[in-house]
């Protein structure tokens, strides 16, 4: 099933599963904590991805819809991404970076620095955020034409950096009961350092995954 093309007509109608934890709701328990730590921890690493497409529709608080990104994930290391409509998509393989004008090249090599360690650096984040969850919604079952999906919220972030750098955000997370691989991901409320207050945009990534994607390098 292309989960793409299916969620593309349903994007805004699945609510936020954070949204019924108003400041009177009860705390959940810790069984409920560590459970959404497991979820995060193994289902929602990103090493553990297939091949895959995602489309990420961003929204203005006031429900405009801003840009479209699209990106094409071989591995996390191998990755082509840019905005809908703007002739300016990056390509990152391994530890090298190019940039062109379409998500098809042609491919002009980047002196962009790209971390050596990048994949630590992945693995550093995500293992942060799960240590860092504190705002959960336990998971439930729900039904998005006629398919059921397990839903799971969390509010993380991760550590400061030698900078004294962070990000976090509000995340909702909708995964396939079978292959427990997440089909869409909302985010929202951001915080980081580069940008004072809370930023309430709101990006909703859906996933399309596809085992024949397979990303060449440039000569």
């Amino acid at each position: 099933m292309n989960h793409s093309m299916m969620l593309s007509i349903t994007l805004m109608l699945l609510p936020n599963a954070l949204a019924a934890l108003g400041s009177d709701a009860p705390a959940p328990g810790a069984a409920c904590l560590e459970e959404v730590r497991q979820i995060h921890a193994i289902d929602l690493d990103v090493f553990r991805r297939p091949p895959h497409r995602t489309e990420m529709h961003v929204f203005s608080p006031d429900g405009t819809q801003l840009r479209i990104v699209d990106t094409i994930w071989e591995t996390p290391m191998d990755v082509v991404s840019g905005i809908r409509g703007q002739s300016n998509y990056s390509l990152l393989f391994e530890q090298n970076y190019w940039t062109g004008p379409s998500i098809d090249g042609p491919w002009t090599k980047s002196d962009f620095p790209v971390p050596k360690d990048r994949n630590v650096q992945i693995a550093r984040f995500h293992a942060e955020e799960n240590a860092n969850i504190a705002v959960v919604a336990c998971p439930v079952m729900v039904n998005l034409d006629g398919n059921s999906y397990i839903a799971v919220g969390f509010r993380t972030q991760t550590n400061k950096d030698a900078n004294g750098a962070f990000s976090g955000a509000t995340s909702t997370v909708y995964l396939d009961p079978e292959t427990r691989l997440p089909i869409r991901w909302d985010m929202t409320d951001f915080i980081n350092t580069w940008k004072p207050g809370i930023d309430h945009e709101l990006q909703i990534t859906v996933f399309d995954y596809d085992p024949t994607i397979q990303l060449t390098r440039p000569d």
